[in-house]
């Protein structure tokens, strides 16, 4: 298993954004593969209530909640890490970390990074999409890590041990390089 980072790092920044009752995506450190997340950082400004954090992707324009999971609330004035292994995010390489509060702020610095899009409401649940604007040169302090799945672990396929596979659906393992529209 490979380890997936996604986010800018919770981390004590220059300012806040009070994005309670809004969506968020952090367009800093896109990740780096696919597969779950499930560890968390957020470093909120004031204590946090309500929040959900989920991956997020652009197609036509909009932006799609792909998965999140809720995490209720933060505690403000540090890093706070919160497992969630019991409900993995699902993320895949390209995906950006996104959080919704209803109420609170986040650290957040101006300047000098990729930028924040935002949404007057709440967009983080699986399907959710929306026209979002964006905060040039924002960032926020969200950071969540997690693990891809190897074909190693593979245990059969159709019936057939995985060590003795040659052929899936006819094409030899070796050249497969997607499974379900996945990259492998």
């Amino acid at each position: 298993m490979a380890a997936i980072d996604i986010g800018s790092g919770a981390t004590n920044r220059a300012g806040t954004v009070s994005g309670g009752t809004y969506t968020d995506i952090d367009l800093n450190n896109p990740s780096n593969a696919t597969g779950t997340l499930t560890s968390v950082e957020i470093w909120a400004a004031t204590d946090l209530a309500g929040c959900v954090v989920g991956t997020f992707y652009e197609s036509a324009g909009e932006w799609y909640c792909r998965d999140s999971a809720a995490i209720g609330a933060v505690t403000a004035g540090s890093k706070q890490t919160t497992d969630v292994s019991l409900t993995p995010i699902t993320v895949q390489t390209g995906d950006y970390l996104g959080i919704y509060y209803t109420s609170g702020s986040l650290e957040r610095d101006t300047s000098g990074y990729e930028g924040l899009m935002y949404y007057p409401g709440e967009l983080a649940d699986a399907g959710d999409h929306g026209v979002y604007t964006l905060l040039a040169g924002d960032s926020i302090s969200i950071y969540a890590t997690g693990t891809t799945t190897a074909w190693a672990q593979m245990a059969k396929v159709d019936g057939v041990t995985a060590t003795d596979l040659a052929k899936v659906g006819g094409i030899a393992v070796a050249s497969i390089s997607k499974a379900c529209g996945v990259e492998v």
